[in-house]
């Protein structure tokens, strides 16, 4: 992050540029895949679920009508802060020192400021790597082998598949493995037994560090393997794939998620009751006179939870 030109380093001129920045936040891999809602109640929200509507079908008597299957899921809001104290006598000192002191003191302010607006996204990475073990609306673990209801069918977003070396996969094989996850989400169906995701076409691929190379020849390459075309181009599949190495997740697994920007839900929810704001407890603070220190905080109130488990696959690769 470059240093801003400050002129003087003053709390309004700080708060100013915090503002600017939650204001004007940066795109997150995890724009596409999360659905943000509001929350009515500080503690916690609860989100209703309604299963698909019928198909048209033909008409030979009467009309027809069906109430939507429901299910309910809890999502409780958490309180987040963060606060970078200032000694009195650095900033004091700063004042004559803009293009030194004054910088670093205003950079760190906004390295506080943009790790808050990447907090979410670590939320996310905690619940990707939780999923095969916490449940979500409709009872199952959020990835799981056997997810139904109604007319679903038994269906599976839980996949695993044997390679020659589960940790060391070739991009050949990471595309098959993307592709089975794409082809799974493809085929989900609603409880009244019908395809809700045939029309998706862009899909975001999360994998953890140590995959970088496979999953990046997996998406860029124009050959892989023995000289072979690459079929995940896009020209070439009609489907478009965003890659994102994910620090937090481990293991030898591949996440396919939906990437959508719907009413219909997404592969997770934000439910948000206070975005984040700023709070500055300034020089002439009370604060200040006590503890002979400034604070700059951010504080929220949100959390985030599971959305459409037919928005995300897992693929878990074992050792041939």
């Amino acid at each position: 992050m470059s240093l801003r030109t400050i002129q003087a380093l003053t709390e309004a001129g700080v708060l100013g540029s915090i503002m600017y920045r939650l204001d004007n936040p940066v795109n997150q891999f995890w724009d596409r895949i999360v659905r943000r809602t509001g929350s009515m109640d500080p503690r916690s929200q609860t989100h209703g679920w309604l299963g698909g509507a019928p198909e048209l079908s033909e008409q030979t008597g009467k009309p027809q009508s069906k109430k939507p299957r429901a299910n309910t899921y809890t999502i409780l809001n958490k309180a987040w802060q963060a606060g970078i104290q200032i000694p009195a006598h650095d900033w004091d000192a700063a004042q004559k020192d803009p293009q030194g002191l004054a910088a670093n003191i205003d950079a760190k302010v906004q390295e506080g400021i943009d790790k808050a607006l990447m907090h979410p996204g670590t939320r996310i990475q905690e619940l990707i790597t939780a999923g095969e073990t916490t449940v979500c609306y409709d009872g199952q673990n959020y990835f799981d082998t056997d997810h139904s209801e109604g007319d679903s069918g038994t269906q599976d977003n839980d996949l695993t598949r044997a390679i020659a070396a589960a940790a060391t996969p070739t991009a050949d094989e990471m595309v098959d493995s993307i592709l089975k996850c794409v082809q799974a989400i493809m085929g989900f169906k609603d409880d009244e037994g019908t395809e809700i995701n045939m029309n998706t076409k862009d899909f975001l691929v999360c994998a953890p560090l140590a995959y970088m190379s496979p999953m990046l020849k997996a998406l860029n390459a124009e050959l892989i393997g023995s000289g072979n075309t690459n079929i995940m181009q896009g020209s070439r599949s009609g489907i478009n794939f965003t890659g994102q190495l994910i620090p937090r997740v481990t293991g030898n697994k591949v996440y396919v998620f939906a990437q959508r920007q719907s009413l219909m839900g997404s592969a997770f929810i934000w439910q948000v009751f206070n975005d984040v704001a700023p709070e500055v407890l300034g020089r002439t603070s009370e604060h200040c006179k006590l503890n002979d220190e400034l604070l700059f905080l951010v504080k929220a109130r949100y959390n985030l939870g599971y959305g459409r488990w037919q928005d995300a696959c897992l693929m878990t690769h074992t050792t041939a």
